[in-house]
């Protein structure tokens, strides 16, 4: 028993000293993407004239602190492992999952502290000339105090970031449980250059045209019909597949119907759920002396995977890419879940290259149509209109 808590507390140290390590190779990052795009974007912006660019210089050192404080805590396989081991421990992942206990975890309370404390120093080394101008510029306040109270600024700002990210990253981790054995090195760094080019770019665009809301809003007026007209095809040509897909299952639903004589009822929103979430079912189809209530979902695109969850939602996921290096992934959440005493069919039109089901366990597997997920069974549109003509839904 000594020995095993002796065990324990040596890895907490370890876990902590190298935290700490990484909290500081993080703020010196920082440092680096800051000054390298808020120097490159103050020599490019000169032939602009623009005063008070030192606003500029503030969201651009709020961006790159997102950006950096983001990506080490993403791509950090021993916190998600720690989490994920603390999380199990507790048996609810709601109860470590809260913004309180983020504040009274190990992992804020060693980045905050390494970075406040680097912060208050910074200043005295790092000039944040743009900044301090920016705040004091019309003040006599001690040059000392003044960068003081910069330190005191950053390492606010910092907590606060932190606070969310840790927050929002480890609600990823809970919702997707692998844990990534890929080099988290080489990501950071291609992360960090990618940000770097990104921001540099961005808010010099922003600096050269957002002077010219102006005219963009008198060319708007002018060409409002030419421009929808642009928008509504750039959408057609984007989710037409979509639409097409959704409309030949409607066409062979109701061929299928009115051939064998079952009753269809109406399609609810059949081409608006295609792209916003719609609450209970589609239809209810009567067959062979049975009742089946169906819901349509869409894929987004062949490459975006889809993965169902046993609690009544799924997730679609995109992932980020420069080249064949894989930066991070976004997944937004669709609620499939609905009330019915009968059999509940899910229909996926337009299908995607990759359908999962992950079970509460993090076991995740593909799925084919026919398969069942909890109460729901998924279904392709050939797949289920094959059942429905054989009379094997219930199969």
């Amino acid at each position: 028993m000594i020995l095993q808590k002796g065990t324990r507390m040596k890895k907490k140290f370890y876990y902590i000293g190298l935290s700490i390590l990484r909290s500081t190779v993080k703020f010196l990052c920082f440092l680096a993407v800051f000054s390298t795009v808020n120097t490159l974007f103050m020599r490019f912006t000169e032939q602009f004239g623009e005063e008070n660019r030192e606003g500029w210089s503030l969201a651009i050192m709020i961006f790159v602190m997102l950006s950096v404080s983001w990506v080490f805590y993403h791509f950090n396989k021993r916190a998600q492992m720690y989490f994920m081991e603390f999380s199990n421990s507790l048996g609810n992942s709601r109860k470590s999952h809260t913004f309180a206990r983020v504040l009274r975890s190990m992992d804020f309370y060693n980045d905050a502290g390494v970075c406040c404390i680097l912060s208050s120093v910074s200043p005295f080394i790092f000039p944040y000339t743009d900044i301090e101008r920016l705040f004091f510029e019309n003040t006599n306040l001690n040059a000392v105090i003044q960068k003081l109270l910069i330190g005191i600024f950053i390492g606010f700002l910092f907590c606060i970031i932190q606070w969310f990210t840790i927050f929002d990253v480890r609600k990823k981790w809970l919702r997707n449980k692998e844990i990534s054995s890929k080099n988290e090195t080489l990501r950071i760094v291609a992360y960090l250059f990618f940000i770097t080019v990104m921001y540099t770019v961005g808010f010099y665009i922003a600096m050269a045209y957002v002077p010219g809301l102006s005219v963009y809003a008198f060319l708007l007026k002018e060409l409002f019909w030419e421009i929808l007209t642009v928008i509504g095809i750039i959408f057609l040509c984007l989710n037409g597949k979509r639409i097409r897909k959704r409309k030949k299952f409607i066409a062979g639903l109701k061929r299928i119907s009115t051939k064998s004589g079952y009753e269809l009822s109406k399609i609810k929103k059949p081409y608006l759920s295609v792209f916003r979430k719609m609450q209970g079912a589609s239809f209810t189809i009567e067959a062979h002396q049975k009742t089946y209530q169906c819901k349509l979902i869409s894929g987004k695109r062949k490459g975006i995977p889809i993965i169902f969850s046993d609690e009544g939602f799924l997730l679609f996921r995109r992932i980020i890419r420069i080249g064949k290096t894989k930066l991070f992934s976004i997944y937004s959440k669709y609620d499939y879940s609905f009330e019915s005493d009968v059999k509940k069919c899910l229909i996926i039109t337009c299908v995607p290259a990759i359908c999962c089901f992950k079970d509460s366990c993090g076991h995740m597997h593909r799925i084919e149509s026919g398969e069942k997920i909890g109460e729901y069974t998924v279904y392709t549109p050939d797949g289920f209109l094959g059942c429905l003509d054989r009379d094997c839904l219930d199969r």
